[in-house]
C-alpha cells in the first residue's frame, strides 16, 4: 500500500502524464487515457481540497485544461472520465470557501464558496467556464452516429455533472445491497 503520500503523488503524476494523450513518445489508446483519469480521481479522494484545487497548487486546477480537451474527444468513456474529474475538482474547490454558518445569505454563501479571485494562473476561471460549457452541452447532446443507448447514459451521466459543475449541487445516489442501503452525496463518496 502507499505511505506518506509520496508513492500516491508519483502515481498520480503518472496517470498524469498517460491522460495526456502521448507517453513515452507513444500515442496513447482513448481507453487508457480514460483509466489514467479515473485512477487519478480515485487517488484525489484521498487528499484535501487544498491539494486538489488550491490555487496555483492544486492538482486538479493544473489538469483543467486536459479535462476541458477530453471532454472534446469522440471517445464516450474518455468524455465521461473527464466529466467526473471535472466534477470533483470542482466540489473540492467550493469546499475551500465559506463554511456553511458563514455568510449574511443563501447567495452570499453560494457565491462566496470556491471563489475565483485571486487564482493563479487567472485564466484558469476561463478554461473551467468553457469546460462547464462543455459539460452542460453534452448533458442534452446526443449525435445520431451513437446508439440510443449510448445517448441516454451520456446524457444520465452528463446531467449529473452538470449540476455539480453548473449549478453546484453535490451528487445522490443511494446504493442499496443485501442487509441496507447507503446513500452517497460527494464525488469523493461516489
Amino acid at each position: 500500500c502507499l505511505e506518506d503520500g509520496e508513492d500516491a503523488s508519483s502515481v498520480m503524476d503518472l496517470c498524469e502524464e498517460v491522460a495526456g494523450g502521448r507517453y513515452r513518445g507513444e500515442d496513447v489508446a482513448p481507453s487508457l487515457r480514460a483509466a489514467a483519469l479515473d485512477c487519478w480521481s480515485l487517488l484525489a479522494t484521498t487528499l484535501n481540497d487544498l491539494e486538489v484545487s488550491g490555487d496555483g497548487t492544486g492538482r486538479g486546477m493544473a489538469l483543467l485544461p486536459l479535462l476541458a480537451g477530453c471532454l472534446d474527444q469522440p471517445d464516450a468513456g474518455l468524455r465521461r472520465s473527464a466529466g467526473e474529474a471535472l466534477a470533483l475538482v470542482h466540489e473540492c474547490r467550493l469546499g475551500l470557501g465559506l463554511a456553511d454558518d458563514e455568510g449574511a445569505n443563501a447567495t452570499d454563501r453560494r457565491y462566496g464558496r470556491g471563489t475565483w479571485e485571486g487564482c493563479d494562473p487567472p485564466e484558469m476561471e476561463g478554461v473551467f467556464d468553457s469546460a462547464a460549457q462543455r459539460v452542460s452541452e453534452l448533458s442534452v447532446e446526443g449525435t445520431r452516429s451513437m446508439s440510443r443507448a449510448a445517448r441516454k447514459r451520456q446524457r444520465s451521466d452528463f446531467r449529473d455533472f452538470a449540476a455539480t459543475v453548473v449549478d453546484d449541487e453535490p451528487p445522490d445516489e443511494e446504493v442499496s445491497f443485501q442487509g441496507g442501503r447507503v446513500r452517497l452525496s460527494s464525488w469523493r463518496e461516489i
